[in-house]
């Protein structure tokens, strides 16, 4: 998909900077227009541009013209966000190549769990990540918990939060149209994608996101056996965010995904509505740098915000915080919850309590506190953005 340039520029750029040729191969497999994924088709045209370097640029249909193209264009190196099985590859085809996965948030430990560790290098952003995911119900019945019984792991930080350390905030600015005296507030909302559950799906179609659901939320106040929070609509929300906005002379930018259309609602409502417009450096890290608060609903987002020094209010709305937390706590447990409530850096709010709490509030209020994202930082990326692609690049190049 086009969004994996976001975790793979950093490396290449560094690899081309010091000189190692790069090829890309793209899979052109699939729907390209119709399916949700196939909005994000990793057309050709999407890979970002490395000032003077050339990359060059190749399709494949199959897993076995990937191994083809490998073995034609004699690769000696591959970088990928999956394992050789994950591709249906093995070692034994191509020994003589040396094959990296770089971590992307927690999809790795999850997709590609059983043979994560089928690679002679593996990338993970801090010990934490490894912890949590052999102490889970999963990992336990699959791997030692020691990270020195696995060689091929390197812990190096997240590359692609490097740039954000180097962004001119009033380049962003001017890229994005922003004027310079507003303040940024930043909102991810859930999107129109609708998780498995019947239930769920139910809720966010009938209600969350539905326009008649605003007539009936007096009816459904009367009903004491609906969860409060339930009978929050996607519509409440946004109009306390954009009220917060307009009191505080802030600009409310909405960052969405191809997969998770915003409504059209959000999109009369907002100052701005970004999807990823560019891969190098990404959209989400420029308009992170530049965003005062984050209002999210629990996502990868929420780490990145953290690592950056930018307060984030998470809300819980109706049943989709039970089926995220569910599904995280599998894979990792449960204790990343509490690293998403730590004073000055970030909080959780129920939908209704949210509500309450932005009538009130000022964006002064929500300052961080630089020793609290140190400590997330150390936790969760092994220390502050800055170093990691080229500790990424060492360990991929330690034995070639």
């Amino acid at each position: 998909r086009s969004m994996y340039y976001k975790f793979m520029a950093p490396v290449m750029a560094e690899l081309l900077n010091r000189n190692v040729s790069v090829s890309v191969g793209h899979l052109y497999a699939g729907d390209r227009f119709n399916s949700t994924k196939g909005k994000d088709f990793p057309v050709l045209y999407s890979v970002p541009a490395f000032g003077g370097h050339t990359v060059q640029k190749y399709i494949y249909r199959s897993n076995l013209e990937l191994l083809n193209l490998i073995q034609k264009l004699k690769i000696n190196l591959v970088i990928s966000l999956a394992s050789r099985s994950f591709y249906g590859l093995d070692v034994k085809t191509m020994p003589s190549v040396r094959w990296v996965t770089l971590q992307h948030w927690g999809d790795n430990f999850q997709t590609d769990r059983e043979k994560i560790l089928d690679c002679d290098v593996l990338q993970i952003y801090s010990r934490e990540w490894w912890k949590n995911f052999v102490d889970s119900d999963h990992g336990k019945k699959v791997f030692p918990a020691s990270l020195e019984a696995h060689s091929q792991i390197v812990i190096t930080g997240c590359p692609y939060h490097d740039i954000g350390k180097h962004l001119d905030r009033e380049k962003i600015r001017l890229k994005y149209g922003i004027a310079p005296e507003k303040r940024v507030v930043l909102y991810a909302p859930v999107g129109m994608n609708i998780p498995d559950s019947r239930a769920r799906r139910f809720w966010l179609k009938a209600f969350f996101y539905s326009k008649r659901f605003i007539r009936l939320q007096n009816y459904f106040a009367k009903l004491s056996f609906i969860p409060q929070d339930w009978r929050v609509s996607e519509r409440n929300i946004v109009d306390a965010i954009r009220e917060f906005c307009d009191r505080e002379n802030a600009v409310l930018i909405v960052k969405g995904r191809v997969k998770k259309p915003i409504s059209e609602y959000i999109n009369k409502v907002a100052d701005y509505v970004f999807y990823d417009e560019d891969f190098y450096p990404s959209t989400i890290i420029e308009l992170i740098k530049i965003s005062d608060l984050a209002i999210t609903h629990f996502s990868s987002m929420s780490f990145e915000l953290a690592h950056q020094g930018v307060y984030n209010i998470n809300v819980k709305i109706g049943p989709t915080w039970a089926f995220m937390k569910k599904s995280l706590g599998k894979i990792f447990g449960f204790g990343f919850i509490y690293d998403l409530e730590i004073e000055g850096l970030n909080e959780i709010c129920d939908s209704v309590s949210f509500l309450n709490k932005i009538k009130t509030k000022q964006l002064d209020d929500f300052r961080v506190k630089a020793s609290k994202v140190s400590e997330f930082s150390a936790k969760y990326f092994n220390g502050p953005p800055g170093d990691s692609t080229r500790k990424t690049v060492d360990a991929i190049l330690l034995e070639m």
